[in-house]
């Protein structure tokens, strides 16, 4: 990392850019995360679910430490209920929490 200080420089761009992409590792971390969890060969309806619970937990974690995060809590939060009411309403009658419910 040594060699590229000189092309980095302590303006307000670079502290934008670093801070923006801050929040964009913050903001993916929990969603690639059961991305990876949910490619293994024998994933029931149960872990589907779970994902989805364990990304709401981790969202609203993120935005109750984090204050920078604030100004996308709205935008997540919105986009999160959209995919999880097109899963939910989209299945078999709730395949998704029935399986969870009766998961061990």
């Amino acid at each position: 990392t040594k060699k590229l200080f000189p092309y980095v420089s302590d303006t307000p761009e670079q502290y934008e850019f670093m801070s923006n992409l801050s929040a964009f590792i913050s903001l993916t971390t929990a969603p690639a995360h059961a991305i990876l969890a949910l490619e293994g060969q024998y994933v029931t309806c149960a872990d589907v679910f779970y994902a989805w619970v364990c990304m709401a937990y981790s969202f609203e974690q993120l935005f109750a430490t984090n204050r920078y995060l604030q100004k996308y809590r709205t935008q997540v939060i919105e986009l999160y209920n959209l995919r999880f009411e097109q899963m939910m309403s989209e299945s078999s009658h709730n395949i998704f929490l029935f399986a969870y419910f009766l998961h061990p």
